[in-house]
């Protein structure tokens, strides 16, 4: 193979595959009972055919579930550690690596209700209120299973509005009751047990000791050669209340939260507006602090990755639902070192997520309930525009240990010996173990922040519905980056604008420093910044983003400034954002047209026409690109009806299968080009591209301007390449164009 003219190490580094960066697909220990034997000869057929990872998941761990018999043996019963031990001890032999599954999420385990049968201090509580609009007087009665939290009268106007702050009512016999002038709105709030308390260390604590203790204690041995790292998956939305909520709440923001309580479900203004936000960054904090970062804290001292791909639709990384699911999802989700989603999520969010707090992999699930059809071919396509994306850590699913002679399956397909292309497979794990390695090499370039709107969301979302404002800031929000999801994708403004962006929350805005006019966080550097419809921010940030424009940095508000912030003190700072719009050193724009006009000012690094990736390592520079100029040749939105977000929850999964059997995916390999010109700003040395399929590093096709390169890559080995440069070095002579010639022989593997 040619040495590499750019840099011979990371060249090297490409070319071999590395088995840490293989493919991690889900290996389904259900559908029939566990046999050592069996499993072994499973392991030895992954690792053969280039894959050394895999999640154990038991879909049927403690009863039937999903059309699975009971699995046999029982999740954590002794014979199914004695599989585990058996299994990582071959494992250390033959090169596998285990990644356990917490049954924290989904899951027929039921571990914390058995932890909250023996301890009911674990059963968490959720928020509700009864209300009743009274004049002259009124009472309600506090339900029998609740537990009684505050009290209140709001006024009304004549036209039924809320016309001021409200007034705290005492619970007596148990009842609320109100007299007096006017028309008021009775709101007695309480609280219903049900659910776990992620909210209690106490409980969180002993629900680590069933799992990932009992891992340690086990087989902590294994922990860094056969087990690597554990995965999580649909936790459960975060308690909206619990014991020592009211108490935190009070020492946490200085004030009590029952005398105005209301707030969670009417609008008085910006002081209620400010009661939402502050409710839900308690409401995260508290289960960051009991169960987000004590998981993230045990993986760190023992040296091993988690992983997750949480529930819908907080995976696609919608706003709205994010703050109904999590309270705060940037700030819970941050303590995860491989952050990620399904196909049915988000990339974007999720690998900005990592890069501002220095997690090495992104996690991307796919492509379950797909079906039994896929090709290799059709699933690297498929791949793709998640890799583009920042995901470098794929975790196919899945692989089952059983489908009783072909009468069960859970979520097709079964990517492993049951498929004709298995003898084939290497070439798809080596491609992807290649650019999944490289893909964590120096750091995401690109000169684009989106403020992720959380703030603006918090404080207008209520307990029982999203308000106006926040759908504002949500629909702005998803306008700018689109939608992932494999069946319903749907291209953003900045993608159709081919401009690279990260996805910034308020604490990795807040605590960037401004260096030159840019942004700079732990490993990037931003010139542009874009606000999308935020009609509220967080103090600090809006700080930072007056600073940013003060010191000649971009400052793009869409649709419309910011009103408020979430305390008197940022008040200042968005009245000098208002002056800065108004002299013209921040935009404020509408719609996509006026984005581009506004970017201009931040000239592009890379010009093509298809998505990019640019990653850095020292002076390397490394750019993913496709032969689909779309970044897949797959149909977009071909099921544009299967929509699940806050309003409509999930869509009609029989209704998914019939239209995928019927209509397929739309795969079209007539949008692959067979070539593609990069326009390169800045200087460039020695450049070459590699080849994911082959590793080899070949020259290109080089065209100097003043200030810039065309460089022309071709896809004839494979539909994705990788383009790598230097600013030093001479490029060498390139080889004769090669076609694709549109069929492969691919050798057995």
């Amino acid at each position: 193979m040619p040495e590499s003219q750019v840099s011979a190490t990371l060249h090297q580094g490409f070319a071999t595959p590395n088995p840490e960066y293989s493919p991690v697909p889900i290996w389904w220990w259900s559908g029939d009972r566990l046999e050592l034997e069996r499993m072994i000869w499973q392991v030895d057929q992954l690792v053969a055919q280039g894959v050394h990872n895999a999640v154990v998941l038991n879909l049927a761990p403690t009863g039937p579930m999903h059309g699975a018999l009971s699995d046999e043996p029982h999740f954590l019963s002794e014979e199914w550690w004695g599989l585990w031990d058996a299994l990582c001890a071959h494992a250390q032999k033959v090169g596998m690596r285990f990644w356990f599954y917490d049954q924290i999420g989904f899951s027929g385990a039921n571990l914390q209700g058995r932890l909250a049968v023996a301890n009911p201090g674990f059963v968490g509580m959720e928020l509700t209120h009864a209300v009743l609009d009274a004049e002259m007087g009124g009472e309600i009665a506090l339900p029998e299973a609740g537990v009684f939290v505050s009290g209140q009268a709001l006024p009304l106007s004549a036209d039924g509005r809320i016309a001021g702050a409200p007034q705290e009512l005492a619970l007596e016999s148990g009842r609320i009751r109100w007299q007096g002038e006017g028309r008021v709105r009775l709101i007695l709030a309480y609280a219903i047990r049900k659910g776990f308390d992620y909210h209690s260390p106490q409980a969180c604590r002993a629900l680590m000791d069933v799992v990932h203790h009992a891992f340690e204690a086990r087989l902590g041995k294994y922990f860094g050669s056969a087990i690597v790292g554990s995965f999580q998956d649909e936790l459960p939305s975060v308690p909206t209340w619990s014991e020592r909520f009211a108490a935190e709440f009070e020492r946490r923001c200085g004030y009590a939260l029952g005398a105005k309580i209301a707030a969670l479900w009417e609008d008085w203004g910006v002081e209620s507006a400010r009661i939402r936000i502050d409710y839900q960054r308690v409401r995260a904090a508290l289960a960051e602090e009991a169960i987000f970062k004590p998981i993230f804290d045990w993986h760190e001292k023992h040296g091993l990755t988690i992983g997750f791909d949480q529930q819908s639709p907080s995976r696609a990384a919608q706003p709205i639902s994010t703050v109904d699911q999590y309270a705060d999802y940037a700030r819970t989700h941050r303590w995860y070192s491989a952050p990620g989603s399904d196909h049915w999520g988000e990339a974007k969010f999720h690998s900005s997520l990592a890069h501002s707090y220095g997690r090495p992999r992104t996690w991307i699930e796919a492509f379950h309930s797909s079906g039994w059809g896929g090709t290799l071919e059709e699933t690297f396509d498929w791949l793709q525009p998640w890799l583009l994306a920042g995901a470098n850590l794929y975790d196919p699913h899945a692989v089952y240990y059983s489908t009783r002679g072909g009468q069960w399956e859970w979520a097709a397909p079964s990517t492993c010996w049951r498929q004709p292309y298995w003898r084939h497979y290497r070439h798809l794990a080596d491609a992807v173990s290649r650019l999944c390695w490289l893909a964590t090499r120096g750091e995401h370039q690109c000169d684009i922040g989106l403020l992720f709107p959380s703030a603006a969301v918090q404080a207008d979302l209520f307990l029982d519905r999203c308000g106006p404002a926040a759908r504002v800031a949500h629909d702005a929000y998803q306008a700018l980056v689109g939608q992932m999801t494999w069946f319903n994708a749907r291209a953003g403004a900045l993608k159709r604008l081919r401009r690279d962006f990260d996805v910034l929350d308020d604490d990795t805005v807040a605590g960037a420093r401004i260096e030159q006019g840019a942004l700079r966080t732990r490993g990037e550097r931003y010139k542009g910044l874009i606000v999308p419809a935020t009609w509220m921010l967080e103090t600090a940030t809006a700080q930072k983003l007056v600073a940013f424009a003060e010191a000649g940095g971009l400052l793009v508000f869409v649709d419309r400034p910011p009103k408020t912030a979430d305390s008197t003190e940022g008040e200042t700072a968005i009245a000098r954002l208002h002056a800065l719009v108004a002299s013209g050193k921040a935009k404020l724009v509408k719609g996509q047209e006026g984005l581009e006009a506004a970017l201009a000012e931040v000239p592009v690094e890379i010009e093509t026409d298809s998505p990019t990736l640019l990653r850095r390592d020292g002076e390397v520079s490394m750019l993913l690109l496709t032969a689909a100029a779309a970044g897949s040749a797959s149909a977009e939105a071909w099921l544009p009806w299967a929509e699940w977000d806050y309003e409509h929850g999930n869509f009609s999964f029989s209704r998914y299968s019939e239209e995928l059997r019927e209509k397929g995916i739309g795969f079209d390999l007539a949008a692959q080009r067979e070539r593609a010109t990069v326009r390169i700003s800045g200087p460039v040395g020695a450049i070459e591209q590699w080849d994911p399929a082959t590793g080899q590093a070949r020259p290109v096709t080089v065209r100097r301007h003043e200030g810039s390169v065309e460089a022309e890559v071709d896809f004839s080995l494979s539909p994705m390449t990788v383009l790598v440069w230097s600013a030093l070095g001479q490029a060498a002579a390139p080889e004769p164009p090669k076609e694709s010639g549109r069929e492969r022989v691919l050798g057995d593997t």
